[in-house]
């Protein structure tokens, strides 16, 4: 984790649960180009609008239409012109944002936190994201006595949404979803919180001068990267004082296989893992009867050739996979099999 100051975050006004929490459920905007007359009348176009069901308003995205997030719904904010001036369609019921902290928003899509997961909404549809994926991982795992401290962002660079928050342990935790992968993992990390950053630009003599880097072995980012030119949107952290940018290792990852099964018993002699740039280590657990316990084996390493021999019967065979080296692809395994009979 690297530290450092010259950066400006982006902050967003909120518009709704007005009058510290006096008007909970009440939306209400300015008229138009005029972000300074609120007052509702004939001349004006700035206007309120109470929300009846669907509990507190937690938070607002915006852009073409907007949203509007309540604890157990969400209001499409549509713009209609005189008399109304907006239209409000309830598109989910039943299902809302928990936490206005946890909302993040990207392009026409916001990402958010509901009482039983995460979610995406387009404006048109709600969509989980991390049904049997993270679900229950992050509410295990979360300090549920302390949501409120959590903070959710982009990374429109790498195309990720991480959402930091404090765990049951005292400390802080993230999670991070790739929205064209649809993808999810986990990162241990000492920051407060997450957010949008600006760049100031910077040259090579104003790196020493201003920044106070003056060996370039210690500045954090290559000299042609996008951190050092001005008016860049990115993503970037925060702790104390200090906005912060995330570097560290991998974590070592385990990929574990369904059960294959080749004709009624067989045993396999040979696995090839197909990992870019690396090896792995593999385990396989064999067993008779779908209700055997399943105990996965020693672990083999593969060779210079990509070979691990091993020696596992049964009729059902699941493998582990653990990559090695600087890999970073892992797409598939070849096995092989000999056939085996009964006695």
């Amino acid at each position: 984790m690297t530290l450092w100051y010259p950066l400006i975050l982006v902050q967003v006004q909120k518009l709704a649960n007005i009058g510290a929490g006096a008007e909970t459920n009440k939306v209400q905007w300015s008229d138009i180009n005029d972000e300074t007359n609120w007052v509702s009348g004939t001349t004006s176009q700035s206007d309120y609008q109470i929300i009846p069901d669907g509990g507190n308003i937690t938070g607002l995205t915006g852009g073409e239409i907007g949203l509007i997030f309540l604890e157990k719904s969400i209001v499409r904010m549509s713009y209609s012109g005189s008399p109304l001036f907006f239209q409000f369609d309830t598109i989910s019921r039943g299902l809302g944002c928990i936490e206005g902290n946890s909302i993040a928003q990207y392009g026409a899509t916001s990402f958010f936190l509901s009482d039983d997961g995460f979610y995406k909404c387009d404006g048109q549809t709600v969509t989980g994201i991390g049904t049997e994926k993270v679900d229950r991982y992050f509410y295990n795992d979360a300090d549920l006595t302390d949501l409120d401290s959590m903070s959710a962002s982009v990374d429109p660079i790498k195309k990720l949404v991480v959402w930091n928050y404090k765990n049951v342990d005292g400390g802080r935790s993230i999670l991070v979803y790739n929205w064209q992968l649809n993808k999810w993992s986990r990162v241990e990390t000492l920051t407060t919180g997450v957010g949008s950053i600006t760049t100031t630009g910077y040259t090579l003599e104003g790196l020493e001068a201003v920044l106070g880097y003056t060996d370039l072995e210690t500045i954090p980012a290559s000299l042609d990267d996008r951190l050092w030119v001005g008016g860049k949107f990115l993503f970037a952290g925060f702790k104390d004082t200090k906005i912060v940018t995330f570097t560290g290792n991998t974590y070592n990852s385990e990929l574990i296989t369904p059960d294959l099964e080749v004709g009624y018993n067989s045993v396999a002699t040979l696995v090839r893992p197909q990992i870019d740039n690396g090896s792995a280590d593999v385990k396989v657990a064999s067993r008779r009867e779908l209700d055997d316990n399943i105990q996965f084996g020693s672990s083999v390493s593969a060779s210079s050739e990509g070979r691990a021999s091993i020696r596992s019967a049964g009729r059902y065979h699941r493998f582990s996979i653990s990559p090695t080296g600087n890999w970073t692809n892992a797409t598939s395994i070849d096995v092989d099999f000999k056939p085996q009979g009964n006695r």
